[in-house]
């Protein structure tokens, strides 16, 4: 089976099936493929062709959430117990049967690895200079 991609290319965003030859025009986005039942997903997968495609990787989502769920290391358990009001919210979290789920992120506002990020100033700081380029309207260091 091939996997998939989502691209930035000179004639827009791409998804991508990846064959031995190459990546490929898929004519489907995530949210189309996971409407499908499997193996009609798995079938349009692997009869992707076409003229290669290259561009700028993104982020594997369209207009998906994007959850989580737990922490990866016990440092980082101890330190969001630590930062709690009630740390017994915590422990119920890591010692559940089944693992918690958060909420992370829209898809509109998810990066992929190694897509250059800013952060904004929080809004005591936003009279100190000008805010970064990456700031939106909607940012406090920008009202």
């Amino acid at each position: 089976m091939a996997g998939l991609v989502r691209l930035a290319t000179e004639h827009g965003i791409v998804w991508a099936a990846l064959h031995e030859d190459g990546g490929v025009p898929l004519g489907a986005t995530l949210a189309e493929l996971l409407a499908l039942p499997l193996d009609a997903a798995r079938a349009r997968i692997d009869a992707a062709s076409g003229d290669p495609v290259q561009g700028h990787l993104l982020a594997p989502i369209d207009a998906q959430e994007v959850w989580a769920a737990g922490v990866t290391y016990e440092r980082s358990r101890d330190e969001r117990m630590a930062e709690s009001t009630e740390a017994s919210i915590y422990d119920r979290v890591y010692v559940a049967e089944r693992p918690e789920v958060f909420f992370k992120s829209t898809a509109g506002r998810s990066a992929s690895a190694r897509t250059r990020t800013g952060t904004c100033r929080s809004p005591s700081s936003a009279s100190s200079s000008t805010p970064p380029a990456s700031c939106s309207a909607s940012c406090p260091a920008t009202t």
